[in-house]
């Protein structure tokens, strides 16, 4: 039997639940809408995103008890937090780099920049 492998979560599955008292539009970031029924339970992650979901799923989420942590423990929890998003920054970047370079790059190939 091999060496016990360490779990990860990502943060954007952490939700929050709360039950809809009424009929009620949950709004995504993306500009789309949809319905969450009376009754129904509307999950919301660290980032704000919403998803509804039933009754029936709540038996898949599992309370995580975050008074428990120490002080330490939320420290670094933020900490990889604000890592994560400084590492989704630089990845927007280079890929925008990289898109721009290899705009360029056809461009010389096509003509675009040929002198006469």
């Amino acid at each position: 039997m091999g060496a016990a492998k360490q779990l990860y979560v990502k943060r954007s599955h952490f939700v929050t639940l709360d039950e809809a008292k009424e009929n009620k539009q949950v709004h995504m970031k993306n500009g789309g809408s949809y319905t969450a029924l009376k009754g129904e339970l509307i999950a919301t992650n660290l980032e704000g995103d919403q998803m509804v979901i039933t009754q029936e799923q709540k038996d898949n989420y599992i309370p995580v008890p975050m008074t428990e942590l120490s002080d330490l423990k939320v420290k670094m929890a933020k900490g990889y937090m604000e890592m994560g998003d400084i590492n989704l920054e630089m990845s927007e970047a280079f890929h925008h780099a990289e898109n721009e370079a290899e705009t360029i790059t056809n461009r010389l190939f096509n003509g675009a920049y040929k002198e006469y």
